[in-house]
C-alpha cells in the first residue's frame, strides 16, 4: 500500500468502524497521518494500534478540533510505533481528559525525528501505563518535555502511576530520560509501580533526569545498566527505593564512578551490585 495517502476521506457513515479493535498499518510510503479527527471519534473500541515503516508519516493522531470534553481512544491498550523517520511526536495537541485511560503498553522504535516522547500533561493521562520501551531513536533528548514537576502539591509528580517496566535501547543522542529542575530534590511518587529499570546501549545518556533529581521509586526492585558509557547519575538515594534488590551492570567500576558527593551513597548501592556479561 505504498501509495495510500489517507485511511478514510469524506463523511463517515453512522456506526462506521465502531467495533474495530485492531489497526495495523505497514509500509505506507506516502501516508502522512493515521487517525484523523473524525476517525478518532469513532474507534472507541480500538484496543491495539501498530504503525510500522511509514517513511513520510508525520502524525499518528490528528486531534485538532476535538472538544476538550470529548475523550477518545478509551479502550486502547497497546500502541506500537516503529521505523517512522519523520514522526516528531506521538500526539501534537493536548490529550482530552479521559483519553488513553486504558493504555498499558507503549513501544517506540527507530523514530529518528523525535526529540521528546511526551509533554508532562500528556504523560499525566497515561495512568495505567505498565510497559514503556524506547529503542534506536537517535535524536531523542528527553522522555518528558516541558516538565512541570515542581507544580502541584509539593514533592509529588503523578505520572506513569502504574508503570511496571521501563526499557531504553540505543537512543544515540539521548541526553536524559526526563526533564526537570536542577538539584537533588526528591520527586515523590513519580513512578510508584515501576519495578524494573533497564538502560541498554545509550551512547549519550548522562542521567535519568536532566537536572539529576532523585525519584522516590517505592516499587523498584531491579536496575540493569549496560553499555551506557556516559551515565554518571542514577535517580536513587538512600531510602528512595526501599524494595531495591539488585543493581546489575557490566562492571563495578561504572557504579563506583557515579557522580555522587556523598561516598556513603555509593557504598550503599555497591551492596546491591551484581556483575552481568557484556
Amino acid at each position: 500500500m505504498e501509495k495510500l495517502k489517507k485511511i478514510c476521506e469524506g463523511p463517515l457513515p453512522i456506526g462506521f468502524l465502531e467495533n474495530l479493535k485492531i489497526i495495523s498499518v505497514n509500509n505506507c510510503g506516502v501516508l502522512l497521518s493515521v487517525l484523523s479527527c473524525a476517525l478518532l471519534c469513532r474507534v472507541n473500541n480500538l484496543k491495539s494500534l501498530e504503525v510500522n515503516e511509514c517513511l513520510q508519516l508525520q502524525q499518528v493522531f490528528q486531534s485538532q478540533g476535538i472538544a476538550v470534553e470529548h475523550y477518545v481512544l478509551p479502550s486502547l491498550k497497546k500502541l506500537k510505533l516503529k521505523e517512522l523517520p519523520k514522526l516528531s511526536n506521538i500526539w501534537k495537541e493536548p490529550i482530552p481528559a479521559g483519553s488513553l485511560q486504558t493504555l498499558e503498553e507503549l513501544y517506540v522504535g527507530c523514530c529518528n525525528s523525535m526529540k521528546s516522547l511526551l509533554t508532562f500533561s500528556q504523560a499525566q493521562r497515561l495512568t495505567q501505563l505498565m510497559i514503556l520501551q524506547i529503542s534506536k531513536c537517535d535524536q531523542l533528548e528527553s522522555l518528558i518535555s516541558d516538565v512541570e514537576i515542581s507544580k502541584g502539591p509539593p514533592g509529588r509528580s503523578l505520572i506513569f502511576q502504574n508503570l511496571r517496566q521501563w526499557s531504553f535501547g540505543r537512543t544515540e543522542q539521548k541526553s536524559s530520560a526526563a526533564g526537570g529542575t536542577r538539584g537533588d530534590q526528591v520527586e515523590k511518587e513519580a513512578l510508584p509501580q515501576l519495578r524494573t529499570l533497564i538502560l541498554h546501549r545509550l551512547a549519550n545518556l548522562r542521567s535519568f533526569c536532566r537536572g539529576g533529581e532523585l525519584l522516590e521509586l517505592a516499587s523498584l526492585e531491579c536496575v540493569r545498566v549496560s553499555r551506557c558509557p556516559k551515565l554518571k547519575r542514577l535517580p536513587l538515594g538512600v531510602g528512595t527505593a526501599p524494595k531495591l534488590q539488585v543493581i546489575e551492570g557490566t562492571d563495578r567500576e561504572w557504579l563506583q564512578g557515579l557522580d555522587r558527593e556523598d561516598e556513603s551513597i555509593k557504598s550503599h548501592f555497591l551492596g546491591f551490585f551484581k556483575c552481568i556479561e557484556k
